[in-house]
């Protein structure tokens, strides 16, 4: 008998490669108002590092409480596909701003301060509706069976877009001419936005059979999913605040430095790009092995982050951490693809709003003791009990969802 053949890599839904091409458009616009770029273009238009901090609070609450409100608001959605290409617009008016304050340096800092936690209020709160959004788009825009498999490929052309716009960013802006070239930058990503939402927009609603039954109700506190999963995605969220906190633990433990703290963006990229690969890879013979990768891969990170710390040696450490790193990831990534095959669409927005809560609330907690724990029973104890913590989130999910086949 022939063997037959892969479909690695092999598109036959228009709306794959239209999912693929919105996130690679939509990236880079993420990039310029996020991260370390939006927090020195801040700090050059004259708002203090404290303000800045003040305003990701604000806005990390903000998130919190858009989520919990909005989740029932998206289920009710008529058209998800509409939706999500409207969302993905109301970026569009931080870039305006941002270009204002390039064209027009001498605004007041106040004043500049002021219309930046507004409009970051506003735009935390429909970037929230958004996310909630795509987590229901792929129901009625690819084949189930898909989703894994275009998740990864997104994510390895996503990892390669992100290391060419650093590149041509960090080079382009040692130049001198800040502002000017900021404006450049606003503007290329004002235009991709504008092309990302249309791309979305462009999608065809497919999978009848969902369809048929989106205008049914569900609440999310009668439905059972919800409560099997709440101890697995909470503690996800414990876990993942001392994670978060594995490089700072580097630091205070003597073992990294700022020289070989420099090697981390390499390894992260490339960390990045082999997870999505091998993730795509997985995930195009079938989705069932999505939930068999998170418990896989929740093993694996558990085991190996306190070695990292053992043999107190940088290489040792970056190595450890590139391979926990890809591992991490793929847990990340197979989840919300994994529960697709257990929640109902008509409440995976309230589900989501749900999931993303108890994480949150999970992070915050376990960062905010993170250090005192680590001075009471040290560095490794700590990871080790981090890495209990996420095999119960790993090993709950994978209970579940053998229990609801």
């Amino acid at each position: 008998m022939k063997k037959e053949k892969s479909n690695w890599f092999k598109f036959g839904n228009p709306n794959e490669i239209k999912s693929i091409v919105g996130g690679l458009l939509l990236a880079p616009s993420t990039m310029f108002l996020g991260g370390e770029l939006w927090q020195s273009f801040l700090i050059e238009s004259g708002i203090s590092e404290q303000n800045i901090a003040t305003y990701t609070s604000i806005t990390q609450i903000a998130s919190v409480v858009a989520f919990f409100l909005f989740g029932r608001v998206v289920d009710n959605l008529k058209n998800i596909i509409k939706a999500q290409s409207l969302f993905t617009l109301c970026k569009l008016p931080t870039f305006i701003l941002f270009g204002l304050f390039c064209l027009i340096p001498d605004i007041d800092v106040s004043v500049k301060f002021t219309c930046v936690l507004i409009l970051g209020i506003i735009t935390t709160a429909t970037t929230a509706m958004g996310n909630l959004c795509s987590y229901k788009l792929p129901y009625c825009t690819i084949e189930i069976s898909r989703y894994g498999f275009v998740t990864g490929i997104s994510g390895v052309l996503g990892n390669a877009n992100g290391i060419v716009w650093s590149a041509i960013i960090s080079s382009v802006l040692s130049s001198g001419y800040y502002f000017n070239i900021m404006l450049v930058f606003f503007g290329i990503g004002f235009f991709m936005t504008i092309g990302s939402a249309v791309i979305y927009g462009s999608l065809k609603e497919m999978r009848t059979e969902v369809i048929k039954k989106k205008d049914q109700k569900i609440n999310l506190f009668k439905y059972p999913p919800f409560y099997w999963l709440i101890i697995p995605n909470l503690a996800r969220g414990l876990h993942s605040g001392i994670y978060s906190l594995l490089v700072t633990l580097g630091y205070y433990s003597g073992i990294l430095d700022a020289a070989s703290t420099t090697y981390l963006v390499v390894i992260v990229n490339i960390a990045g790009m082999l997870c999505n690969i091998l993730y795509s890879k997985i995930c195009a013979k079938t989705l069932k092995n999505n939930r068999r990768l998170i418990l896989i891969s929740s093993i694996i990170v558990a085991l190996l982050s306190p070695i990292a710390f053992i043999f107190k040696n940088p290489i040792v450490f970056l190595i450890i951490y590139g391979v926990c790193y890809i591992f991490y990831q793929m847990f990340c990534i197979a989840i919300p693809v994994a529960v697709t095959e257990i929640i109902d669409y008509q409440v995976a927005g309230q589900y989501s709003s749900g999931r993303l809560l108890l994480n949150s609330l999970g992070s915050i907690i376990s960062a905010a003791i993170c250090m005192w724990l680590v001075d009471t029973i040290g560095v490794i104890l700590v990871l080790f009990l981090a890495g209990f913590v996420l095999i119960l989130s790993g090993g709950g999910m994978y209970v579940v969802m053998n229990k609801m086949e």
